[in-house]
């Protein structure tokens, strides 16, 4: 009998290995890990849970979610993100445990009884979205909204222009100002607060602008808690691995890494531009890639977003994913906003 029960640190193992053995499919299958300790980067700021499944008393799967402040209509609301989904091959397909787990969340968490959630799926996972799309009784309903492109930009392109400024004491209420307004005009965008700024920490921040705060970011390193590990390429990648990062290497390029190792990546986290700074985004994108000390840089924008030509000019990688809202009741009135919740968070 399988049962879904609230992790907890003895779980810690158990659920390290979980992300570390069920790999998320693309060109390089890819595994989400928290090393060396799954709840070191959880409950800071968000409100996070992990529920563990055990089929007579093996760990046969996980889930996490998370309540989050966010914007929704141009509102900021509290929400919840359900993410971590993993289950072992050997129960995989199984229709019954997904409506189970599904189930648990009302009993395990206590943001269960939140009016709606938002997640994202991995474009390329067709079966997984097809699945969660059915609308098949027991189950919530997923409704999409818009792909959010994720890039990985290479810090090899940086160029430091000191165009960015470090964000003071001074500066934090009219970041917040600031970057919440802009937010407002996407849905699931979060909402940044003072709490956010220490917890990533204010010396991460970076202001463009004087008087009037018209671009900021964090620099926001997670590997000390938090690593995607290269597990397998598709043919030939892997063969020809050494001599697309010699040229990588030649065309300021992202390398790949060793499988087993981790993609040395950096958030441009609450990643914000007014108007008036479009014009200067590239400039601006390059100049915090010059402070970066990763391989790569990561920033998420939604497919309509003005700056998606521009970021292809840096030849990145990108993963793309469907932004879906998930309701266990009536469907959310979504106003047309596009959907970008910060990739730092998911």
């Amino acid at each position: 009998m399988i049962r879904f029960e609230a992790a907890t640190e003895a779980d810690d193992k158990e659920l390290r290995a979980l992300l570390r053995d069920n790999d998320m499919p693309s060109w390089v299958n890819m595994s989400l890990q928290r090393e060396p300790s799954f709840f070191a980067g959880m409950n800071q700021v968000t409100r996070d849970y992990a529920v563990i499944a055990r089929d007579d008393g093996q760990a046969i799967g996980m889930y996490t979610c998370s309540q989050q402040s966010v914007h929704f209509n141009g509102d900021s609301c509290t929400l919840g993100y359900l993410g971590g989904l993993r289950v072992i091959p050997s129960h995989r397909n199984r229709i019954r445990i997904l409506r189970d787990g599904y189930a648990s969340i009302a009993r395990l968490v206590a943001a269960g009884s939140l009016p709606f959630w938002f997640t994202s799926v991995a474009r390329g996972n067709s079966p997984a979205r097809r699945l969660l799309e059915a609308g098949l009784p027991g189950m919530p309903r997923y409704y999409p909204a818009n792909e959010l492109f994720t890039f990985a930009l290479p810090v090899s392109q940086g160029r430091r222009i000191n165009l960015w400024r470090q964000a003071t004491e001074a500066d934090i209420p009219g970041m917040i100002d600031f970057h919440n307004r802009e937010a407002s005009k996407f849905q699931f965008a979060t909402v940044l607060s003072e709490a956010w700024i220490r917890h990533i920490g204010l010396q991460h921040f970076l202001v463009y602008g004087e008087q009037d705060i018209r671009a900021c970011l964090a620099i926001w390193n997670q590997s000390a808690f938090k690593q995607v590990i290269a597990k397998s390429y598709r043919p030939p990648l892997q063969a020809i691995r050494p001599l697309y990062n010699a040229f990588a290497t030649m065309a300021r390029r992202v390398r790949l890494p060793a499988i087993g190792q981790p993609f040395s990546q950096t958030f441009l986290a609450f990643a914000t531009f007014a108007d008036s700074a479009m014009p200067l985004a590239v400039e601006l994108l390059r100049d915090a890639l010059s402070q970066c000390s990763s391989e790569a840089a990561i920033i998420a924008l939604h497919d309509r977003h003005p700056l998606m030509a521009e970021l292809a000019r840096f030849k990145p990688f990108v993963y793309r994913t469907r932004i879906y809202a998930v309701s266990f009741a009536d469907a959310p009135a979504m106003d047309g906003r596009p959907a970008q919740p910060e990739a730092a968070l998911l």
